[in-house]
């Protein structure tokens, strides 16, 4: 169910949208910004839901849930709430906004007083894109809404940025995730626990984790080399890197586990208690390599591993990435 009152957490972005419906002034344009896994497209769901329910009285926070129209928007049917699409995995093309929103957007609501547009991934429209979206935005007709969903705020335009309202999705503590993971997932406590320090407040990469059949091998597998690595050769962990760049996504979450033991080897050096840290069970190790390492190489392997990132996103071949990564985490000065 895709309302309000499912959503753990967020309490200040459902608390404005909510106040919004129940004061009827509906802004006809919002940015909804944070990580992937956040919740963005169920929260822009439940607001949409609401917005299109037919038995939604003046004053009400939430939609009903069981009219025609909420029926709809839960099965993805309905006519006035238009899911905006593309075709190639890290583009969302001028041609499709146009023909999706831009031109869509000139026809009236088929059955509701809105018509609502969900623009996921919207950090992947590129500048003739968004260009083009900024001219709805500015005149839209009223009975428009437009959600825009971003895990970069910072890759919009600021002139798209500036006539949005701007509604940002924050980290959910522990016990909101696992309330999240054993709500119906058949997600055990137990099970829960081992990837809450892991999942950094975000429910999606929690759930990602959990269900993952190499998390704990791979978790054990980082902690071995990367405790071991200043004192060894890049070349002893040749099939260790062949195995880690397989697999692309998994590679991605690898990087997070890395930054995530860098992060309290930092903290450990800097005074924090081993109850602050995220790897708990190899502290002994956290310690040495607080001893190891200076600040500023801790610094500078933050910064291999950005690289690292980018190198990921722009296709450069996985195992010659973990190959230079590596080499510059052994550094110790």
């Amino acid at each position: 169910m895709k309302n309000f009152d499912t959503i753990i957490g967020q309490r200040a972005v459902r608390e404005h949208l909510q106040n919004s419906l129940a004061l009827g002034k509906i802004s006809q344009a919002y940015m909804i910004s944070g990580e992937k896994g956040m919740g963005k497209k169920l929260m822009a769901t439940a607001f949409a839901k609401a917005l299109l329910c037919e038995e939604r009285s003046e004053g009400e926070k939430e939609s009903c849930g069981s009219c025609h129209s909420c029926k709809q928007v839960e099965s993805h049917n309905h006519p006035d709430l238009i899911y905006v699409t593309h075709d190639k995995p890290q583009l969302i093309s001028v041609d499709e906004i146009r023909k999706q929103v831009v031109g869509d957007v000139l026809i009236r609501p088929y059955q509701s007083r809105y018509k609502v547009y969900i623009i996921d991934e919207a950090e992947l429209m590129n500048e003739q894109a968004q260009n083009a979206l900024l001219k709805t935005i500015e005149e839209p007709p009223e009975y428009a809404v437009i959600l825009i969903l971003t895990s970069n705020e910072q890759m919009m335009l600021q002139t798209v940025r500036s006539r949005c309202i701007k509604l940002s999705m924050t980290p959910l503590t522990k016990e909101e995730i696992k309330k999240i993971l054993t709500g119906g997932n058949n997600i055990s406590p137990v099970q829960a626990e081992r990837v809450l320090s892991f999942s950094r407040g975000n429910p999606g990469r929690a759930k990602e984790l959990v269900l993952s059949e190499t998390f704990e091998k791979k978790r054990t597998l980082l902690i071995r080399i990367l405790s071991g690595l200043a004192d060894s050769s890049v070349y002893q962990w040749t099939d260790n890197i062949e195995d880690l760049s397989s697999d692309k996504k998994e590679l991605a979450s690898c990087f997070d586990l890395m930054e995530d033991w860098y992060r309290d080897v930092l903290l450990y050096k800097a005074g924090a208690l081993k109850e602050q840290l995220i790897y708990q069970d190899a502290f002994a190790k956290v310690a040495q390599g607080a001893d190891t390492y200076s600040y500023r190489q801790l610094q500078r392997n933050f910064e291999a591993l950005t690289v690292a990132r980018e190198q990921l996103k722009r296709q450069v071949r996985p195992q010659l990435i973990l190959e230079n990564l590596f080499t510059e985490l052994r550094r110790t000065k």
